[in-house]
């Protein structure tokens, strides 16, 4: 233990002669290489350590390791040894020790920080401490430094802003405010806007007996009858939220074909564009025991829709044909079925990552 904290410390002057290292305690922790609260490039560090002593460390190379400051590791499936830094101080060219608050190595060479009971314990050195971090990964090479900030940490957005932060997103559960700071003045911000579009979904559902599921919603009814869909869920494909959609507005189940079309809209909703996919559904119908078709009867969602019913498709496309464009097109791609949109599901060329669903016209072979 003694020897690897030798080690690293050396490793540290010698990447950095400029700074001075007060204090440098590491710890096998588990099964993964973790450094826990820096200043410096604690990845660089602790392989130089593991290089040094390959015979005691049995870590991952450079590129598998993820860490730098606060709670960072390498890839779960490398060392089988490992140690943690408690704490990693440095001095500044003044002779000053410099505190940093606690951060985790994101993509595209950022740093995290996330605000908890910790760093809400030590609140009034935070101000200084985040300008010490900041100046710790700009000596570092990082470009960016993202916060977490839940919302009954609020308070915190205020030193956030005087080192001028700036609010990106929140998170799902909309309790976390996510901001960032860019810190390379030379280059332009690559980070993109959050949010900039948002996925709708309609449904053409026609029955055995040539009539179309219409509702008519509580407000906002341009026409009398519209087709159902809505908004699709964060991370929900589109064959399932429409199919939910469907259900939830008008009680029918139905089962996904295709694609018909995709429409781009720009400036809806909280200002965001809007990618809106028409896709064909197929009504689950059932027969008695005489053979007789049920076609399912359509219940309205009373939060949301004030009358669905089956209308037959002679007369949507009358009503469409004179005041619609957009569905009068629909129409007749639904008619022309070598124009139909198929789906494939093609493997990732990134590691790790699901299968995507590929939306395509039809294949001759």
């Amino acid at each position: 233990m003694k020897i690897v904290t030798q080690v690293v410390a050396s490793a540290a002057s010698h990447i950095y002669p400029r700074m001075k290292f007060k204090s440098t305690l590491f710890a096998f922790v588990g099964g993964n290489l973790t450094a826990n609260r820096g200043g410096v490039n604690v990845r660089r560090l602790i392989t130089v350590a593991r290089n040094s002593f390959s015979s005691v460390v049995q870590g991952s190379s450079k590129d598998e390791c993820i860490g730098i400051g606060g709670m960072t590791r390498c890839a779960a499936n490398t060392p089988k040894s490992s140690f943690e830094s408690q704490a990693v101080e440095v001095k500044d060219d003044n002779g000053n020790w410099m505190d940093t608050l606690p951060f985790i190595e994101g993509r595209h060479r950022s740093v995290r920080i996330v605000v908890d009971d910790a760093i809400v314990a030590q609140k009034d050195d935070f101000g200084e401490k985040l300008r010490n971090t900041i100046d710790s990964c700009k000596e570092i090479g990082k470009a960016s430094i993202w916060a977490e900030v839940p919302i009954q940490f609020g308070s915190f957005m205020e030193d956030l802003s005087k080192e001028k932060f700036v609010l990106h997103h929140a998170d799902e559960s909309g309790k976390v405010a996510n901001l960032y700071l860019w810190l390379n003045e030379e280059t332009e911000c690559k980070i993109p806007s959050f949010a900039t579009h948002q996925i709708g979904v309609g449904a053409i559902v026609i029955n055995s007996r040539d009539e179309i599921l219409v509702v008519r919603e509580l407000r906002n009814n341009y026409l009398p009858w519209k087709i159902p869909g809505g908004l699709a869920d964060l991370g929900e494909d589109l064959e399932t939220a429409v199919i939910r959609e469907v259900l939830e507005e008008t009680g029918i189940e139905a089962e996904f074909e295709n694609v018909l079309s995709m429409r781009h809209t720009h400036g809806l909703q909280f200002g965001r564009s809007d990618l809106y996919f028409v896709c064909r559904l197929r009504p689950k119908e059932q027969r008695d025991r005489e053979g007789n078709l049920i076609i399912p009867e359509p219940v309205a969602e009373v939060s949301e829709i004030a009358a669905v019913k089956w209308l037959p498709i002679k007369e949507y496309r009358a009503m469409v044909n004179e005041h619609h464009p957009m569905m009068r097109h629909i129409l007749k791609l639904y008619d022309d079925t070598s124009s139909h949109i198929q789906k494939s599901i093609v493997k990732s060329v990134v590691p790790g990552r699901k299968p995507s669903s590929v939306y395509h016209g039809t294949l001759s072979t």
